[in-house]
């Protein structure tokens, strides 16, 4: 009587008792009566004892292909697997048993052991007496939250780069500077949090942030040309090679004056680079910032000068355009050699000359002579940027 069985174990008080009952027709192990019902009957495990059927209580084990049943077998390959715990023995018979009998047989198991058990442990060979079988259900569970992470962080990605864009497209609206600053602000405090699968979102902030400073400093009213700005011809270039002083012709090119004047009234210099420089011709810049964003200009282009009959010498400073000959808006270029092909002729506009270095031409040499690359689309492209901390009048 099994009930017999159990209670012996329970009364000798040993640390852990297994008992195995494999039946492969109906057994009558309902303690002290013979059960109506088919199959094993249920019992409960006494302190410390470990039992397990063949089959689920009330169910029939199937026959297998030799002399016993299916359990048997597979609980003998299994108890052989070194380093598997009591129950993972088991778990293991479990899965193969109800593979093997298309899901007809299901073994169970009670269980109130407290400690490990082990049929065969490891060898010196193998990773320790102890160590469990090997099991990556735990970092499944992981994995997955990590892949959900992921997932939800490229949707939010998504949204970074269309809440960007949607405000580059709001900055171009004619509407006062300080909603064009506001609008960079909400995007920076409603995307604060750090992305930790992209340095995209850590870009567009420092973009923004670029923005909202510009915005925040150049009011409407301060970047019309007036002359309450200072009425000096004198512009002092300080950059990160050193210093140059340029002449403003506002007499001979006064659009082209007043429009470069007042970007430089406006700070809008403060912190772009010379973004091209090719030896042998000249240096531009006063377009992009370090990071080659372009920075959105302040005021409409402006009408071509190239026929005011100042020529492209070395030294001299020239607004920067398209192939539209009236598309000038903030660059502009130094040529560091006499550059005639660039005056107007029968062949059409030139690049209007509007003022000339009169001291520190060396440092523009200096310039034009770093070491270039290419980026993406944009060539001749410094490796080191030469930023323009400042433009101010002398």
């Amino acid at each position: 009587d099994a009930g017999y069985v159990l209670g012996e174990m329970e009364a000798a008080q040993n640390r852990m008792n297994i008992l195995i009952l494999d039946a492969c027709r109906n057994n009558p192990f309902g303690r002290s009566y013979r059960s109506p019902n088919r199959g094993l009957t249920q019992m409960a495990a006494p302190t410390g004892s470990f039992i397990a059927y063949a089959t689920g209580p009330g169910s029939v084990a199937a026959d297998g292909d030799g002399s016993n049943g299916l359990y048997a077998p597979e609980l003998a390959r299994a108890m052989r697997t070194a380093g598997a715990k009591l129950e993972d023995v088991f778990k293991i018979v479990l899965s193969n048993v109800k593979k093997a009998s298309g899901g007809s047989q299901v073994p169970w198991t009670a269980s109130s052991v407290e400690w490990d058990f082990y049929f065969a442990q490891l060898t010196d060979a193998g990773k320790g007496a102890n160590q469990p079988a090997f099991n990556l259900g735990d970092l499944d569970v992981e994995a997955k939250k990590e892949e959900n992470l992921k997932k939800n962080w490229a949707i939010t990605r998504q949204a970074t780069q269309k809440a960007y864009n949607d405000v580059l497209t709001f900055e171009k609206r004619d509407v006062s500077t300080n909603l064009k600053a506001d609008a960079w602000k909400r995007f920076i405090t409603t995307y604060a949090q750090d992305d930790p699968y992209s340095t995209d979102d850590n870009l567009m902030r420092d973009r923004a942030q670029t923005q909202v400073t510009y915005w925040e400093r150049n009011r409407k009213a301060e970047v019309q040309p007036s002359a309450k700005s200072g009425s000096s011809d004198h512009v002092e270039f300080t950059t990160t090679m050193g210093n140059f002083t340029v002449l403003v012709y506002e007499k001979e090119a006064p659009v082209s004056a007043r429009n470069f004047l007042a970007y430089v009234d406006s700070g809008f210099y403060s912190g772009l680079t010379f973004h091209r420089v090719i030896p042998g011709f000249m240096v531009q810049g006063g377009g992009y910032m370090i990071n080659l964003t372009k920075r959105q200009t302040i005021l409409p282009p402006i009408k071509n000068e190239s026929d005011n009959g100042m020529k492209n010498e070395r030294g001299t400073l020239s607004m920067a355009r398209t192939s539209d000959p009236h598309s000038a808006t903030s660059q502009f270029f130094i040529s560091v050699v006499d550059n005639a092909s660039l005056d107007i002729s029968a062949r059409g506009w030139g690049y209007a000359v509007f003022g000339k270095v009169i001291a520190g031409m060396d440092i523009v040499d200096k310039i034009v002579a770093v070491k270039t690359e290419t980026r993406g689309t944009m060539e001749n492209v410094p490796v080191d940027p030469v930023i323009i901390i400042s433009v101010k009048r002398k």
